[in-house]
């Protein structure tokens, strides 16, 4: 994979630059907010949600003194956050009703 970040597997990850780190905090915003909206109608039985992202990076990258995630992840927190499977699936069994949740 390309640029300026060198990944390899079991090698160690690259620096994140700020200007990254601002692109994750709005993806992690933009994600949070587009799953709650998606997530609100309880009446749908699935939800089948596609999102490629083409410039995912490796996953994780160093910042200052520790580790922050990258899209690949930000992508999964911002699912959980808005209450997607959890949410969809306590109510199908309020409902009675089958929600099949998947996330790949």
């Amino acid at each position: 994979m390309g640029g300026q970040y060198g990944w390899r597997l079991g090698g160690p990850l690259s620096v994140l630059g700020a200007h990254s780190l601002a692109k994750h905090r709005t993806f992690a915003d933009y994600t949070r907010r587009y799953n709650e909206i998606l997530c609100q109608k309880p009446q749908k039985p699935e939800l089948r949600l596609t999102i490629v992202d083409g410039f995912c990076g490796g996953g994780a990258y160093r910042f200052e003194d520790g580790v922050v995630a990258g899209s690949p992840l930000i992508l999964l927190r911002g699912v959980r956050e808005a209450g997607g499977a959890d949410r969809l699936i306590a109510e199908a069994y309020t409902a009675e009703r089958p929600v099949r949740f998947h996330l790949d």
